[in-house]
């Protein structure tokens, strides 16, 4: 409701500022988070904000967790190790809850891991797919 009133350029400058935490190289979250949020600064883009942001509080999420167990495809678990959102345990116990799931917890990666450490994310993901 705050975004209606404030409007979608304030909404996508917090969810800029408080996203930026997630970023080992502050520098190169800044240039990312512009591009990704361009959008969301517009009227049209308010939808989409105030929609992962709900997203980010919906209990049906945790209603999927059992189904979890029965991937049966090859999975990559990557975190990293100091991830300000979530902590690594959550890595370890999505990696324990599907069968056959790989866990590379990467250190200095932040949040968004694959920006932070590319290289180290595509051999985690490489080694799941035995390439």
């Amino acid at each position: 409701p705050l975004g209606g009133v404030l409007g979608p350029a304030v909404l996508a400058s917090f969810v800029h500022g408080s996203a930026l935490r997630g970023f080992a190289d502050r520098e190169a979250g800044r240039r990312s988070l512009d591009l990704s949020l361009r959008a969301s600064a517009s009227r049209l883009g308010l939808d989409a904000v105030r929609a992962n942001l709900r997203a980010l509080r919906d209990p049906a999420i945790g209603a999927l967790a059992p189904r979890l167990a029965g991937l049966a495809l090859p999975v990559a678990v990557v975190w990293g190790a100091a991830d300000p959102f979530l902590d690594p345990s959550v890595g370890q116990r999505l990696q324990a809850a599907i069968p056959g799931a790989t866990l590379t917890v990467i250190p200095g990666a932040r949040h968004f891991v694959a920006e932070d450490a590319p290289e180290q994310c595509a051999r985690a993901i490489r080694a799941a797919l035995g390439h």
